[in-house]
């Protein structure tokens, strides 16, 4: 699932457009939350099932607080929440989003008027990085191997050696 969150409802609706045309996303996966940061964080407090996995967030909200630091409020509920800034002041906002948020690790910066091409390369990335999220990587003698991590069965000490097994093998490193 996916939030728009933003102060202009045409710019959402436009956001919106472009992940459900160029993007593949269904219209029911995507919520628009319209200047309510209250709602904003209500929403994401009650994702338990942690089905929530990005946030595009407007920086400069005339609201009390601005992207920046709902930003921060939402990577503390949820740290696997993809952030992605959106603004109109480019030059300024890059600046404070990524100096001042150390916290918070965006996955993409987009200036608005929303370019169609860098959303669909935004979105790309995020689900490239959330295919590999759960992949850790295993030095063994020969080669470096990826492996899920879900399908690691347990891991055991095996002399100077740390042994992974999973269901049909075990890696040893």
């Amino acid at each position: 699932m996916l939030i728009i969150f933003d102060s202009d409802p045409e710019s959402a609706a436009l956001i919106r457009q472009i992940l459900e045309d160029e993007c593949d996303i269904s219209h029911q996966s995507i919520q628009e939350i319209i200047d309510d940061p209250v709602k904003l964080i209500t929403v994401i407090n009650k994702d338990k099932l942690r089905l929530i996995n990005t946030v595009f967030i407007e920086i400069s909200m005339k609201t009390r607080y601005n992207g920046i630091d709902l930003a921060q409020k939402i990577v503390k509920i949820n740290p696997d929440i993809h952030i992605v800034f959106t603004t109109e002041y480019g030059k300024f906002y890059i600046q404070q989003a990524f100096l001042d948020c150390y916290d918070v690790y965006p996955c993409a910066y987009l200036v608005k008027p929303i370019n169609k091409y860098f959303l669909k390369r935004t979105i790309e990335k995020i689900r490239f990085m959330d295919k590999n999220r759960n992949v850790i990587w295993i030095k063994t003698q020969r080669t470096l191997i990826s492996v899920n991590e879900n399908n690691i069965i347990y891991i055991s000490i095996d002399g100077h050696c740390t042994a992974f097994h999973l269901s049909n093998q075990v890696y040893r490193s």
